[in-house]
């Protein structure tokens, strides 16, 4: 089973990483993390250092210019899925793209974006909003719970890098 340190640290070859607590806020540590999402890093010794001291915080993903995460709640009785269906055409999972599960149930489903559109990180509806690289973060999936993949393209679960 992958530890929150080595997720960290594997999330850390594909964009910045930052410790957050359950509530899926940024935990603030003075002179390393003290602005959020946009205080990331990759450094190898930061974040061994920091998932050595908090080996519980969960991982924020300070996703980059050009990557739009959509996501798709479904816990306590929220409808995201269907909402999903209506506006894609088919159910998160399926979807040809990394998605990964979250801790509630829900899906992060991850699209690549061309940097000349002005994306908008909003609710779509009350289930589905969006997180922006660049303008936003998400919560990285739970290691060794989560499934990851590419919908009906995937025999595997777990990490891959989006296509194309």
């Amino acid at each position: 089973m992958t530890t929150p340190l080595e997720a960290a640290l594997g999330y850390a070859a594909f964009c910045g990483v930052f410790p957050c607590t359950a509530r899926k806020t940024p935990i603030m540590i003075e002179d390393l993390f003290e602005h959020g999402f946009a205080s990331a890093t990759t450094d190898a010794a930061v974040i061994t250092e920091t998932w050595t001291k908090y080996k519980g915080a969960d991982i924020g993903l300070a996703l980059r210019r050009g990557v739009l995460v959509v996501d798709v709640d479904a816990a306590k009785g929220k409808r995201g899925r269907d909402d999903f269906v209506r506006l894609f055409g088919c159910a998160p999972e399926e979807m040809e793209t990394a998605v990964a599960t979250t801790a509630r149930g829900g899906w992060h489903v991850y699209f690549r974006f061309d940097l000349s559109l002005e994306l908008v990180q909003r609710p779509i509806t009350q289930s589905v909003d969006t997180r922006v690289g660049g303008k936003g973060y998400a919560i990285a999936p739970c290691p060794g719970t989560a499934a990851i993949g590419f919908g009906r393209c995937s025999q595997r679960r777990s990490w891959k890098r989006p296509r194309g």
